[in-house]
């Protein structure tokens, strides 16, 4: 039977151009299918946030099913060829916003559509709460959140402990404006970070009334 190591010190820093080369050619993720589906239920055409894009895999499921415009907020620079060239391909309908999240104008929304998958924990818990309100009170009416929030048990917590990690508590009170569609709680021994440990996320999607 396999059996997973304890987990180790993951790396200092996160290679995001290797994990954007990795990435590039991935199916579309679960909630992004799931969210736009939601989305598109009231808004045939959504125009989409999305916070943290990587390789631009889920912004072309985007674009290719439905969605007007893509806003992409991804300061990395490793995030910009794949960027560029969806912007090439996908003219006028798709932008890259290159600075942080806490730097984004947010003001310029509303959004009908923000998707946040596994990016949001990277702006660490200095004025957490006020990012995610702000991001909030950029959706349209009717408009769908979804976001995974990484979870207090994660196994990065005890190497990386600036992460902005949260309880179920505290995502449902972040929610509060919101009518939560669901939130579930991922909770599974998995490799990540280039280690093994348990892995601890809440996908959450949610809309505004």
């Amino acid at each position: 039977m396999n059996t997973l190591t304890a987990p180790k010190a993951p790396t200092e820093s996160i290679d995001w151009h290797l994990y954007c080369r990795n990435t590039r050619n991935k199916p579309p993720s679960d909630l992004a299918r799931s969210s736009l589906a939601l989305s598109k239920r009231t808004r045939p055409c959504p125009h989409v946030l999305e916070l943290g894009p990587g390789s631009c895999a889920d912004a072309r499921f985007f674009l290719e099913n439905g969605a007007d415009t893509v806003t992409a907020v991804d300061a990395s620079t490793a995030v910009r060829p794949y960027a560029s060239a969806l912007a090439n391909e996908f003219l006028g309908r798709f932008m890259l916003q290159p600075v942080l999240f806490r730097d984004f104008g947010f003001d310029d929304g509303p959004y009908d559509l923000i998707f946040a998958q596994h990016s949001l924990q990277y702006h660490g818990t200095e004025g957490f709460d006020s990012l995610v309100g702000r991001i909030i009170g950029s959706l349209a009416p009717g408009g769908v959140f979804a976001a995974t929030f990484i979870g207090t048990d994660h196994f990065v917590k005890k190497f990386w402990s600036d992460l902005a990690f949260s309880s179920r508590v505290d995502v449902e009170r972040r929610l509060a404006s919101l009518r939560i569609v669901d939130v579930r709680e991922q909770r599974e021994m998995k490799y990540a970070h280039e280690c093994q440990g348990l892995v601890n996320h809440f996908i959450v999607m949610a809309t505004r009334p």
